[in-house]
């Protein structure tokens, strides 16, 4: 509770009752007044000029101890009161209470003398006494007392009190006016403040605005705040990002430390999420002893740090720290950033078309149509570019997806860089973005049949065919094209001699059961990322498949039920065409339609199975199920071309499905070999490198890193790589480098954004009652700070006032004090004057 009057106000008014004190020595004089008896006394009677005099000089003196008293009194209640200086400057509050307390003073002061002056009698001269004194003296009596005497010696008491009330008034006047203190506010300091800085290091903070960064300006004014405007008493500095070199989070009275923190703070890793630093924010106040506490954060308000709108919901646990948010507002940049790229779809094995898409921004204020290109391994790749219509930031066009087509042409690891062809560099880092690819020359492919050789008509005999469709294949000399694939047939009872990790897929063809060695087999392959193709037939043996395949290692979608076989036949009724077993097969669903079904197993009760439904038939059953198990993939064909269940064989789409399975997915490698910052990173290794070593060169020489050989829950090696804060191309190979290969770390692609968000939006979102400000500047900060200051405390000041009075009442009274030598004295001294007046 605060009563306000210009520069003054009490944090506790209430108290300002305690001024009543005042009148208690007012009332301890008038208990002690009493009046003694007028006896006259024939021969002392030429004493009484003499007593009088000495009477009117100790009443002065007593009514001004009583002042004293009664100014301490007064002083002490304003000082419990809290007396506070309400804008302005301290010093010059301090002055004018002290002008207006001098000037009362020496008034009341003044005001006694006058008082006396005009109140004093005139002597009663007896005619006895007149005849006994000489006219020397008589004549001295009769001008003291005329009129004009005594009014010449009331001027200069009453120059003093007309002086004195000018000061008084001056004083009041300085305390009253908003001239010299706005009633806005103290002047804030941070003596008992701790504080918390947010600070953004973010990659949108990296944005050139003239010749400086966004992060360089924020950096600035962090220090400005910590050593020259707030100074709080306790301190921490709390980033979105990770640097470099960590800063300690928790409170420290070290300035120098903390600001020299500041010294080495860059832009690194994915921004945490301001929910989160909020709340360690406010975890750290929450130790401080110090009675006021402030979250201040210095941010451009554009991408991750204002996407939360529960952000300040940990501020609901301690109401009374102040949130003060300050915009780091520049002028709006006409800038194009690349958010995103991914690899669309495409098989990556040499002579394969694949797609890379990009996601492309607008963060200015006018429409562009930027031209973008692609690079393999930094160089521009022919026939690759694209450009693309972006509306003003802000509107629904201002963010566009485009795609490029890229054949491949190399085996090996591959870079592919999506850039800007006239970047603005207002961003630099997000001109461009990459992603890795390890493109293969040949895949091979393990067919997998119940006979001991491949038989005419079966299954496995289909699977091979699409697989190799050119008789040689391999054998470019006989004219005949060098297919991306190379299959293998094997018995399913051959198989477990076969290292499946030289296999790119492996298609297991209508094979009636398969043994627990070689299930577990199939279970490390594809958990380690291998591709499995289940083609059920007539020949399966569904009480086996359940109980080995299904049951506890979930290679299949579903236990199988069935089979169901009917005179009448299905046709496929839906296919997926977003998977890349179907994309830019056909532009509709009509040629798929040509696979008629008439024997097929039930996957569960025909419900939605384990993973993603890609086809069903006219019946709404499932056809064709994929679904992830580690990182690898497994497609159930509930139907199969051998045993006259289907004529899946006999259509056009039959080739290029099973091709594509064998090649795999290129978006599927790409999810392995791009990154964002503080991923972890599996390296590919094959399982049979269990117990090898990786070592891992990280971007910008900052050093290679060992990978130790580890084991996932179920047992398979695994090599996890956490250090990726960097960004950049990230290069791989085994101890004795029989293995190698490279990933990409980009930016995180939301920091691209640098359109903010109105900092008046996001204080919205603050708990109802907490105490937000919003300030772009240190200046505009102080002028916000000093609005909800009570101002600097006067009780020192005033304390210091009240020990002045206090001795200087003690002086007075013990200088005055009656003494029996002094009344010995004034007797001695009158008998003198009486002699003198009877000669």
């Amino acid at each position: 509770m605060l009563m306000t009057l210009a520069a003054l106000n009490f944090s506790d008014p209430i108290m300002l009752i305690g001024l009543l004190a005042a009148g208690i020595p007012v009332l301890l004089h008038l208990l002690n007044r009493v009046r003694s008896p007028v006896v006259q006394f024939p021969t002392l009677r030429f004493l009484r000029l003499t007593a009088q005099k000495t009477s009117r000089r100790r009443q002065v003196q007593h009514f001004l101890l009583l002042l004293m008293r009664m100014a301490v009194f007064a002083l002490i209640a304003m000082a419990i009161a809290g007396p506070l200086v309400h804008g302005g400057s301290p010093l010059l509050a301090y002055g004018m209470l002290s002008l207006l307390l001098v000037g009362l003073t020496v008034m009341a002061i003044m005001a006694v003398l006058l008082v006396s002056a005009l109140e004093r009698p005139k002597v009663p001269v007896s005619q006895a006494f007149a005849d006994r004194i000489t006219p020397t003296v008589s004549q001295a009596f009769s001008q003291a007392l005329k009129p004009q005497n005594r009014l010449r010696q009331m001027g200069l008491p009453a120059l003093v009190f007309i002086l004195a009330l000018l000061a008084a008034m001056s004083g009041l006047f300085g305390l009253s006016t908003n001239q010299f203190f706005p009633a806005m506010g103290g002047s804030y300091n941070g003596a008992s403040t701790a504080c918390v800085i947010i600070l953004d290091n973010s990659q949108s903070m990296l944005a050139l605005d003239g010749n400086q960064t966004r992060l360089a300006h924020a950096v600035r004014q962090a220090r400005a705040l910590l050593n020259h405007v707030i100074r709080p008493v306790q301190m921490a500095i709390l980033l979105t990002n990770p640097g470099s070199k960590p800063i300690p989070e928790s409170l420290s009275a070290n300035r120098l430390g903390v600001l020299t923190g500041l010294l080495h703070i860059t832009s690194t890793g994915k921004a945490l999420p301001m929910r989160e630093l909020v709340a360690r924010a406010v975890t750290l106040l929450d130790q401080s002893k110090e009675p006021d506490k402030m979250v201040l954060i210095l941010s451009d308000f554009a991408g991750p740090s204002s996407s939360d709108v529960q952000a300040f919901a940990p501020l609901k646990q301690n109401p009374s720290i102040a949130l003060v948010l300050m915009p780091q507002e520049f002028s709006r940049p006409d800038d194009v950033a690349i958010s995103d790229i991914k690899i669309l779809s495409g098989q990556p094995v040499m002579g394969s078309r694949i797609y890379i898409g990009g996601r492309i921004i607008n963060n200015g204020e006018t429409a562009v149509v930027p031209r973008l290109h692609l690079l393999v391994d930094a160089i521009p790749a022919a026939h690759c570019h694209a450009k693309v219509e972006l509306g003003p930031a802000g509107s629904q066009d201002s963010r566009r997806t485009i795609k490029i087509a890229h054949l491949l042409t190399k085996a090996g690891y591959h870079v592919f860089t999506l850039a800007l062809q006239h970047p603005s560099h207002v961003l630099a880092w997000a001109d461009q973005r990459s992603v890795s690819l390890n493109v293969a020359k040949q895949v091979n492919a393990l067919v997998i049949g119940a006979s001991p050789t491949l038989q005419v008509d079966s299954t496995a005999f289909y699977v091979d065919a699409a697989l190799a469709p050119f008789t040689g294949s391999g054998n470019a000399g006989l004219g005949h094209p060098i297919w991306s694939i190379v299959p293998t047939y094997a018995a399913a009872n051959t198989v477990a001699t076969i290292p499946l990790a030289r296999y790119g897929a492996v298609f297991i063809c209508d094979v009636p059961r398969l043994s627990m060695a070689l299930a577990d087999k199939l279970s490390r392959y594809v958990r380690s990322g291998g591709r499995i193709c289940w083609l059920l037939g007539s020949a399966v043996d569904s009480v086996e498949y359940n109980r080995v395949i299904w049951k506890t290692r979930h290679l299949l979608p579903a236990p199988l039920v069935g089979p169901v076989v009917r005179q009448t036949s299905s046709r496929v009724d839906w296919i997926d065409i977003r998977s890349h077993i179907f994309a830019n097969l056909f532009k509709n669903q009509d040629p798929f339609r040509r696979i008629v079904v008439v024997g097929r197993w039930g996957l569960g009760t025909d419900g939605i199975p384990l993973g993603h439904v890609l086809s069903k038939l006219e019946n709404n059953a499932t056809f064709l199920v994929q679904h992830r198990l580690g990182n690898g993939r497994i497609y159930t064909f509930a139907s199969s071309p051998g045993g006259g269940w289907t004529n899946l064989a006999d259509t056009s789409l039959f080739l290029p499905m099973m091709v594509r399975i064998a090649l795999g997915n290129a978006s599927d490698l790409a999810d392995t070999t791009s990154f964002g910052p503080g991923q972890a990173v599996a390296i590919p290794m094959p399982a049979v490198a269990a117990g090898t070593s990786v070592e891992v060169d990280i971007p910008h020489n900052a050093g290679p890193v060992n990978v130790a050989c580890s084991q996932t829950p179920a047992g398979l090696p695994q090599w996890i790589f956490t250090h990726t804060r960097r960004t950049g191309i990230y290069h791989w190979h085994s101890f004795n480098y029989q293995y190698a290969g490279e990933f990409v770390v980009n930016p995180p692609g939301d920091e691209a954004n640098l359109l903010p968000v109105p900092a008046d939006n996001l204080a919205k979102e603050a708990p109802k009652g907490q105490p937000v400000f919003i300030a772009s500047s240190v200046t505009e900060l102080l002028k916000e700070l000093a609005k909800i200051s009570q101002g600097t405390s006067l009780m020192p000041g005033v304390l210091a006032i009240v020990l002045i009075l206090a001795v200087l009442e003690a002086l007075f009274a013990n200088r005055y004090k009656p003494a029996v030598d002094n009344i010995g004295a004034e007797l001695n001294r009158s008998s003198a004057d009486l002699s003198a007046v009877s000669q």
